[in-house]
């Protein structure tokens, strides 16, 4: 089933890049990328043997990029289609959350110049990267001690830690809403 939603995973990560996205951008995605899992399952391979590998890998990477590519074409028609939501609810969105991405740049414009600037869109990856070493470190770490390869283990534990405490660091450098009304801005 994960395969049938993974063509929904662009549009979320847009909202917080481009205010042009809405909710018809979200429903289509979703809706979009079953309805292409399943024409791929039940048309593409059921009727025309399309894909029909012996290695299921070629099968999934296929099918994964396709959904992928089908389901963002279809939220892109979507949202440029349809209405924009209102500039009001995007500014009271932008203030509330304070995005990062260049999409949203006429709508910082039009919160005024006493709205916070959002975080470099740089150091959020970096310190989602950072976080996703830190996490993967761990599991890895407890994989290796539960076969007993104790000197990986130890490495993969020094790398989560490493990751751990430079992802913490990072994350305060973050601009967050909390600190943001306690600075006293307007944030409703």
């Amino acid at each position: 089933m994960p395969m049938y939603l993974i063509g929904g995973v662009l549009v979320f990560v847009f909202r917080w890049l481009w205010s042009r996205t809405n909710i018809w951008s979200e429903i289509s995605a979703m809706v979009g990328s079953l309805v292409i899992a399943l024409l791929i399952d039940f048309v593409l391979i059921k009727r025309f043997h399309i894909w029909e590998a012996e290695d299921d890998w070629v099968y999934v990477g296929h099918k994964l990029i396709t959904v992928l590519v089908g389901t963002t074409a279809v939220w892109l028609i979507t949202t440029l289609l349809t209405r924009p939501v209102d500039d009001k609810t995007l500014v009271k969105f932008y203030k509330h959350t304070i995005p990062p991405g260049p999409g949203w740049n006429r709508i910082r414009k039009l919160c005024g110049d006493d709205t916070p600037k959002p975080s470099s869109l740089g150091r959020i990856l970096l310190t989602w990267l950072v976080g996703i070493f830190g996490l993967y470190g761990l599991l890895s770490a407890i994989g290796y001690v539960v076969v007993c390869r104790w000197g990986i283990a130890c490495i993969m534990f020094v790398v989560s830690a490493l990751s751990t405490i430079a992802y913490f660091k990072l994350y305060n450098t973050l601009t967050h809403y909390d600190d943001l009304e306690q600075e006293g801005y307007d944030v409703q």
